[in-house]
């Protein structure tokens, strides 16, 4: 049966909400470290929108500052981004029109008269865009209870219900959405407990998780886990949002992708045309690397290298090298296969201690291994996954490009560049960059140890599981592994499954060392797209690196669905790159992008 709560559950909804949000962070680059600059925000030029202040809602609830407070996070994120804004009534809703409008925005709307839902209806007949969040529609004018229908008709959902309240929640969000540009793959979207809302529908765009990704599902419903969704409806575009603006946590990482998600919703349903920079090589959905923890007992790496052998590809080997020591051999084998990083000298942690004995024990060990036959030691794992900015800087001055692991709370999967200032005092002469690698799936240690899983079949459906969900999300899936726990004889076979498995997929599987080169790279491409007046639309590909990048592709949303695209170049030497039409998302394939050039294509839709 469906659940049709009582005004009070909806009051402690936005009585939790409200006490908790702090007024939206206002600067001109809220992001210190996004996903990727290459991604372009639409430009709002062009957007005007309708932003609903219903009295119908407000008088639902007790507390008028309740509802206020989400239509304050709505204006002030509008003025701070500049687009084009006026607040509508009730009654101007309901007497329809609007035609000045591109984009109708719905926060949060409880309550909504017949009249209006007409109206809305209308709206989107005529080729506008509607944003919705949270129960829309649920109540009538008068606070009745009017069930699920509106929620479901504007987003196609087979059903809509409530999740239970929980202390926190966060929404997962998709690599494979125009809602997701300037975020990356997977990004989780942190929110305050309380009641939200989720659909059962076969397409999304996010769905409701805790950390770990595993998602959390409406009552009486299975699968109704969604909390984001895009849609064409009549001849119009909705997105539908599960929560309020004014639900998520205030610090400047959530507020910052709450901002790119609320200007892509707008651009999207605007019909302003998206485009960003694909994450992997030659459009591959996502990414993995296989990395080991080569710790206690060291020898049993031995059999990795010849499931890795056997299968064809190469893995990623952190080695303690204090007990790499007596297994120089070894480590030349790892280094043959893939290539092999620190993991310390001693597996003591590096978090906490003094900058001048964390370099040491740095140098010391990337230097050990390199005698023993590593060749080269770029990349850093810390034991435990704890490290603090001393240790980013000392790996840093020491010319390392990389870390498996975050130094901090980090809701993003995909890689990070994290800059570090130049500080002559230490050597460092200048700033250096090292790319973050986030660990966003279980490792063995949490099957096996932690989860105290016994059966081989029971590790590997754990963790096919949770490469399959970020696959589907189109993120970087670092799977973990320890030279004393899956590389027990016992046990070594589920790598070969879980390799097994991921190349049926469609993955770029690779070491952790190609994936932070190849996000350097991919950082200095960006690609634009701006519409002219005569409907077509100019295609501009840069690359401000000092590299040539291979495999990039570029994702273009367009206003509109269409049937061909045809792309020239304004360079009548050069010949128009391979692309796909997939109803409104076109995908642009570049052989390679030159260091250091900018390209114009014109783009005709047909």
């Amino acid at each position: 049966m469906r659940n049709h709560r009582t005004p009070l559950i909806i009051l402690i909804v936005i009585c939790t909400v409200l006490l908790t949000s702090a007024k939206w962070v206002g600067c001109s680059n809220p992001d210190p470290q996004p996903e990727h600059r290459g991604g372009s925000e639409a430009s709002s030029a062009g957007l005007n929108v309708a932003l609903l202040k219903s009295g119908y809602t407000s008088r639902y609830f007790a507390e008028k500052w309740q509802y206020e407070q989400v239509i304050y996070t709505w204006l002030t994120f509008l003025a701070e981004s500049g687009i084009e804004h006026r607040l509508v009534s009730d009654s101007e809703l309901e007497q329809g029109g609007m035609t000045e409008f591109t984009v109708l925005v719905l926060p949060a709307a409880l309550c909504l008269s017949e009249e209006e839902r007409v109206s809305v209806r209308e709206f989107l007949a005529d080729g506008r865009g509607v944003v919705a969040s949270w129960a829309v529609g649920v109540r009538s004018r008068n606070g009745e209870w009017a069930g699920w229908g509106f929620v479901e008709e504007l987003t196609r959902a087979r059903f809509a219900g409530y999740i239970p309240g929980r202390p926190a929640a966060w929404v997962t969000l998709s690599g494979r959405s125009p809602l997701s540009v300037g975020l990356g793959a997977g990004h989780r979207l942190e929110l305050v407990g309380g009641w939200k809302v989720a659909l059962s529908r076969s397409e999304r765009d996010g769905y409701w998780s805790d950390y770990n990704l595993d998602p959390w599902v409406a009552e009486g419903e299975t699968r109704a886990d969604v909390a984001v969704v895009h849609n064409a409806r009549e001849s119009g575009r909705a997105v539908w949002l599960g929560f309020s603006a004014a639900e998520v946590i205030s610090n400047q990482v959530n507020r910052a992708a709450l901002r790119k998600l609320l200007l892509n919703a707008l651009n999207w349903t605007g019909r302003m045309p998206i485009s960003h920079v694909w994450h992997w090589p030659e459009y591959r959905q996502a990414a993995a690397v296989f990395s080991q923890d080569v710790e206690y007992l060291f020898h049993n790496a031995a059999s990795s290298v010849e499931v890795l052998k056997e299968e064809g590809i190469e893995g990623t080997f952190f080695c303690v090298s204090d007990l790499a020591s007596d297994n120089s051999d070894l480590v030349r084998a790892l280094a043959q296969v893939g290539e092999v990083g620190t993991h310390s000298d001693d597996h003591r942690q590096f978090k906490g201690q003094d900058f001048n004995e964390q370099y040491e024990r740095l140098e010391k060990s990337s230097n050990a291994l390199k005698e023993m036959g590593a060749v080269t030691v770029k990349g850093m794992r810390p034991p435990y996954e704890l490290c603090d900015d001393a240790t980013l800087k000392a790996w840093a001055i020491l010319g390392g490009e990389y870390v498996f692991g975050q130094p901090e709370y980090n809701p993003r999967m995909m890689p990070q560049l994290y800059r570090v200032e130049e500080d002559p005092s230490h050597g460092l002469y200048e700033e250096k960059t090292l790319v973050l690698l986030p660990r966003a799936v279980r490792d063995d240690h949490t099957t096996l140890v932690v989860e105290a899983l016994e059966e081989n079949d029971a590790v590997f459906e754990a963790h096919r599981s949770d490469m399959e969900r970020v696959y589907s999300l189109s993120g970087l899936c670092m799977f973990g592994y320890h030279s004393n726990i899956i590389c027990l004889p016992e046990r070594v076979e589920i790598l070969s499954r879980l390799i097994r498995y991921a190349k049926t997929l469609d993955l770029w599987l690779t070491t952790a060392g190609d994936v932070a080169r190849w996000w350097r790279m991919r950082e200095g491409v960006s690609v634009e797209v701006t519409r002219r007046e005569d409907g077509g639309m100019d295609l501009t590909v840069k690359n401000a690196g000092a590299e040539a990048v291979d495999g990039i592709s570029a994702v273009v949303y367009l206003p509109s669905a269409a049937s061909e695209v045809r792309i020239t170049c304004d360079s009548p030497d050069t010949p128009p790159p391979r692309h796909i039409l997939e109803g409104e998302k076109l995908i642009v394939y570049f052989d390679s992008v030159e260091a250091d050039t900018l390209k114009s294509y014109t783009l005709e839709i047909l």
